[in-house]
């Protein structure tokens, strides 16, 4: 019962306050430039950083966590991995 409560109050405050939930994908990467890289799938994510882009080149397979965007309808990276296809 006390975990219903708890949940209760504690999940409003949550989706007032604009948190976040990061997620994954994997993929390929089909176009890369300085801020972002977009996947053969079509999505696209930016980053915040370019540096975090630097090694990678269209047809690398990928992991990238992300956030989906709020207002500015943009998903930002918040790390893109290389991933062995062969894993």
């Amino acid at each position: 019962m006390k975990k219903i409560i708890a949940a209760v109050v504690v999940l409003p405050f949550l989706a007032v306050s604009g948190y976040a939930i990061a997620e994954e994908i994997q993929g390929k990467i089909k176009e890369k430039n300085s801020w972002s890289i977009t996947l053969t799938d079509g999505n696209f994510y930016s980053v915040g950083n370019s540096t975090a882009l630097e090694g990678l080149k269209p047809g690398d397979e990928v992991k990238v966590t992300f956030e989906r965007g709020g207002e500015s309808q943009e998903d930002k990276a918040h790390s893109i991995q290389k991933v062995d296809p062969n894993r």
